[in-house]
């Protein structure tokens, strides 16, 4: 299983976003700069969150972006399923005419099991959980001299 680059700097660029004060706006100059990733595909990838609710866009000189609903409700399912394709592993799994065998398939029963797993442990990680572990790894690497 492979998960794009549009999913992984998605979930960066929602940590980044559930970091800031309530109410700060991030511009895609800045996003893109402490994320390191190009602000022309940084902008694809807000306009997919931003679809599905997951940021707000204030328009004009100073605005930017924002963290659409409250961090601890986005769950890393949904930032998959919004970034993705949709499908997690096989077509087969999702759309049963795309395969004739799949009624004698020896492995579709594990693949489902597979999938299931998947979808719940990512129905279970929040925007927050991800934020805090973040923050909490970032507080463990400072030290002072």
């Amino acid at each position: 299983m492979k998960i794009s680059t549009r999913t992984r700097y998605g979930l960066r660029l929602l940590i980044h976003l559930a970091g800031q004060d309530p109410g700060t706006l991030v511009n895609v100059k800045e996003a893109s700069r402490h994320e390191g990733i190009s602000a022309k595909y940084l902008e694809q990838i807000i306009r997919s969150l931003k679809k599905a609710g997951m940021l707000s866009v204030v328009r004009g000189a100073h605005g930017g972006y924002a963290i659409g609903r409250p961090p601890d409700s986005i769950t890393a399912l949904e930032v998959f399923q919004a970034l993705e394709d949709g499908s997690l592993l096989m077509d087969c799994l999702n759309h049963e005419s795309v395969c004739d065998r799949r009624d004698q398939c020896s492995t579709v029963d594990f693949w489902v099991e597979f999938r299931d797993v998947i979808t719940n442990y990512l129905e279970k990680v929040t925007v927050a959980d991800l934020a805090r572990h973040h923050r909490d790894k970032g507080a463990a690497m400072m030290f002072y001299i």
